[in-house]
């Protein structure tokens, strides 16, 4: 029996990093800025810098660091980026029982464009996916999945449900892009089943249609999308979670920036690992900000991931919604 399982993506993360690269304000986008580049130009790379990525695996690494019976459940190419991935979690102790190996595709890549300020744009080619007849639950065995991205799979997404209220495992879901443009209405059957749902303050806006810059609105309006606890993380501002009617903050550490890309995956991972560990919100947010903000002090997903209670956590705030 698993503390808990993994089903999501597995990727290879190439970064290239350059001082040419420049961010500019630049009002078109919610996050005021962007990295251009003049066409037909060329750019000198300073380093290139070769990690693995994912949900599924960043996630697996964050189980395992808070010492929970942890396997994984992703898809991989037959080459040679796939066998890096299954290496390192294998190293770091992550059972590999429900990996499928696809011949027909090579293993996801992710091409990251690397500021010196830490800031990234991130392109993705999506590869080989864990797919519903892949997934063989009749060998699963766990108290909890976290479901990341399955490349939105809503079949395979209703599948798990299904097995999981048959099997009263509980869920944690942390939707990606191509999950949550399908719309409440769709996902209504993972949603329904979720005990704790993650998701930053760009995809709660566009999952429920709510301008960005209405912060409180957005946090308001998301409690009640899942019958659980509801996460929104909010970049260097922090998170908030609501549940049962009360509403928690907590921001982040002042800690050095070397790279935002995984800062998802390390809060959201490092929220349920917290309160599977803790059974405390208070403690999963501390947990979870120790993890977000240690992970972006390092180049990958992975190397800044923590695997102890922070000594000196950071305050929550409290409050009634």
């Amino acid at each position: 029996m698993f503390d808990i399982i993994t089903i999501g993506t597995a990727t290879r993360d190439i970064y290239a990093k350059s001082k040419s690269f420049n961010i500019s304000k630049d009002i078109r986008y919610p996050s005021g800025s962007s990295i251009s580049f003049e066409a037909g130009s060329k750019t000198e790379i300073d380093e290139m810098i070769f990690k693995t990525g994912g949900g599924a695996t960043n996630s697996a690494i964050t189980f395992v660091g808070a010492g929970l019976r942890t396997a994984s459940c992703f898809g991989i190419g037959d080459d040679m980026a796939g066998n890096d991935i299954v290496n390192l979690l294998k190293r770091e102790g992550v059972k590999l029982r429900l990996i499928k190996k696809d011949g027909n595709n090579l293993t996801s890549l992710s091409i990251i464009f690397l500021t010196e300020s830490g800031e990234r744009n991130i392109f993705v080619h999506r590869g080989a996916l864990i797919s519903k007849t892949d997934l063989m639950l009749k060998n699963i065995k766990a108290r909890w999945l976290y479901i990341s991205s399955v490349g939105g799979d809503v079949e395979l997404l209703d599948k798990i449900a299904d097995f999981a209220t048959n099997k009263n495992i509980k869920i944690a879901f942390n939707p990606g892009r191509t999950e949550l443009k399908l719309g409440t209405k769709k996902l209504s059957n993972i949603f329904n089943v979720t005990k704790i749902l993650i998701l930053n303050r760009k995809e709660a806006s566009d999952l429920m249609g709510i301008p960005y810059n209405y912060k409180k609105t957005i946090f308001r309006q998301s409690c009640g999308i899942t019958p659980g606890i509801e996460v929104i993380t909010d970049g260097k501002d922090g998170a908030y979670v609501a549940d049962e009617g009360l509403a928690y903050k907590i921001g982040v550490y002042n800690w050095p920036l070397v790279d935002r890309l995984g800062a998802g995956d390390a809060f959201g991972s490092g929220f349920v690992a917290g309160y599977i560990k803790y059974k405390s919100i208070e403690k999963a947010l501390q947990y979870a900000a120790a993890n977000a903000s240690s992970v972006v002090g390092k180049i990958g997903a992975k190397p800044g991931i923590i695997k102890h209670f922070p000594n000196k956590p950071l305050r929550v705030r409290i409050e009634r919604l």
